[in-house]
């Protein structure tokens, strides 16, 4: 399959599993990372930073 027919047939498959979303399950430590990260934002531990600074440095980092 070509890299284009390889991503048609994931989204094909994402599409037929998000009709169904009771089917898919989280594992806990899913809530756990984001109870923790919601914990880090309400008590101020968290630094945010512009969108496009992210991508600055993800470019800079990945060339």
């Amino acid at each position: 399959m070509s890299f284009r027919e390889r991503l048609e047939a994931i989204e094909l498959l994402w599409e037929s599993i998000i009709t169904e979303p009771d089917a898919v399950h989280s594992p806990d430590w899913h809530n756990e990372i984001l109870s923790k990260r919601k914990e880090n934002i309400e008590s101020g531990k968290t630094d945010f930073i512009p969108l496009k600074d992210l991508k600055t440095r993800l470019l800079q980092n990945n060339p």
